[in-house]
């Protein structure tokens, strides 16, 4: 089988997000939420269309115990501490003044000084003494967010940075009559988060069906589409703002697993979790933070691709967690200079395999070696690292996968069957610190025998 002609110029960019038991729902695809629009919601007019959107957002509101330590330097805080040097006292409080709007008596009799106490004598500091340290102190804090009913029967998406950690969760929708027994708000329970993502699904109980949002097709999303942003932002309950889309998906530093769509629509604090709507007032986004030197909206606000919440969430809503799939091998882009040595176009994209896959590992036990390219990955085009890392991520451990690969110039097509990230990626951890406490041994076993004495390498 030859290089077919595909593969003789390079593949053009495609974004596209091991033995055991196939996973049910990942074999079937059944969604594990759903959401059916009223009857006649395709005459609705753009009035009923914002109306619904807003009766499917709702506030959060968030309490968790935090733990502070206490501290012996400056705070961290440049403000607090600058506040501590200028005005002294706890948290930067200024010494008491007189009352607002009064003065001191003119001609007022001299005040004489006190007299003097007689000298104490200072006790005795002993200064072997151990000094024990102040124990950490333990605070309730609050924290508001928003989000977005996307199941009739109660499910949420927010953000896991709202809800993390939360020790009590309550709700207060954007629907007027939506109460329960407390009165104004309905407690709700934590499904499940994904700190990689900055996801969350949380869930509430009540007696009748909920209005909830439909998601659309975030990669279809395009410069300048008109969009909605609904929230709490600042504690404003059930907030609109209206924007476009400054780019439609944006990438940001140390996030592999998602983009993110930049709009200039008013995104405050308080609006992390709530969602970023099109002109039909389908869910494309999740709102989740902002660029600002001030701390307030300057228009340049980020919400995850609604594609990714809604894969996000029904791994949640199946789980309580998200499972990932990994290869197990090294992998880098495909550079002009290895395409060259492997006798490819040197413009070839697509993802080099580094080092010879360890044994015990999915790519090993698939017959993968080094200098094999990947360049597709179930049906998906891979042109560089993070294409293959989210598409295997796709895939629940232990489910098989389809990969089309470039070995001596052939495309080959090998099924590998993934295991669980967080599993490989710890096994993956160990053997590296293995091989660098036998370099470490060798090398001491070396100046030892040399006559010297063993000279610690630093830690890469």
């Amino acid at each position: 089988m030859g290089l077919p002609k595909q593969l003789a110029a390079p593949l053009a960019l495609s974004f596209a997000l091991i033995a055991g038991t196939v996973h049910a729902e990942e074999q079937n695809n059944t969604q594990s939420f759903t959401c059916d629009m009223p009857a006649g919601a395709s005459t609705w007019s753009q009035r009923d269309k914002i109306r619904h959107a807003m009766s499917t957002g709702v506030s959060i509101n968030v309490s968790r115990t935090e733990t502070i330590e206490p501290q012996e330097g400056p705070s961290g805080n440049p403000m607090e501490d600058l506040l501590r040097r200028f005005f002294g006292g706890p948290e930067g409080q200024a010494p008491e003044a007189a009352p607002e709007g009064e003065a001191p008596e003119e001609n007022a009799p001299e005040e004489q000084a006190p007299e003097a106490a007689p000298e104490e004598q200072a006790p005795e500091v002993n200064p072997d003494a151990e000094i024990e340290p102040e124990a950490p102190e333990q605070r309730e804090v609050s924290a508001l967010g928003s989000g977005t009913i996307i199941d009739s029967r109660g499910y949420i998406t927010t953000n896991n940075h709202v809800v993390g950690g939360a020790e009590k969760i309550t709700v207060t929708f954007f629907q007027e009559g939506v109460r329960d027994a407390e009165g104004e708000t309905v407690t709700a329970t934590l499904i499940g988060t994904d700190e990689k993502t900055d996801l969350a699904v949380i869930k509430v109980d009540v007696d009748f069906p909920l209005p909830c949002a439909v998601f659309a097709d975030s990669s279809e999303v395009f410069f300048g589409d008109y969009v909605w942003a609904i929230g709490n932002p600042i504690g404003q309950h059930a907030s609109l703002s209206d924007g476009v889309v400054s780019n439609p998906i944006r990438a940001m530093r140390d996030s592999i697993y998602t983009d993110y769509i930049q709009t200039n629509a008013d995104i405050n604090r308080g609006n992390s979790g709530g969602g970023l709507y099109n002109r039909d007032f389908e869910v494309i986004g999740t709102n989740v933070a902002i660029l600002s030197p001030s701390g307030g909206s300057i228009g340049i606000g980020f919400a995850i691709l609604g594609n990714t919440t809604a894969k996000i969430a029904h791994k949640l809503i199946l789980d309580g967690t998200v499972k990932r799939g990994m290869m197990g091998i090294n992998i880098q882009d495909l550079r002009a200079e290895e395409a060259a040595e492997l006798g490819l176009p040197e413009d070839q994209k697509g993802v080099l395999i580094s080092e010879e896959p360890s044994a015990g590992f999915p790519g090993n036990d698939a017959g993968l070696h080094k200098g094999d390219v990947i360049v597709e990955a179930n049906g998906n085009v891979i042109t560089k690292t993070e294409d293959l890392i989210r598409s295997t991520a796709d895939v629940y451990p232990g489910n098989a996968a389809n990969f089309v690969i470039i070995r001596n110039g052939e495309l080959m097509e090998v099924e590998l069957v993934l295991g669980d990230r967080d599993e490989i990626e710890a096994r993956m951890m160990e053997q590296r610190e293995a091989a660098i406490a036998e370099q470490q041994r060798l090398f001491e076993q070396q100046q030892e025998e040399k006559g010297a004495a063993p000279t610690p390498t630093p830690a890469p």
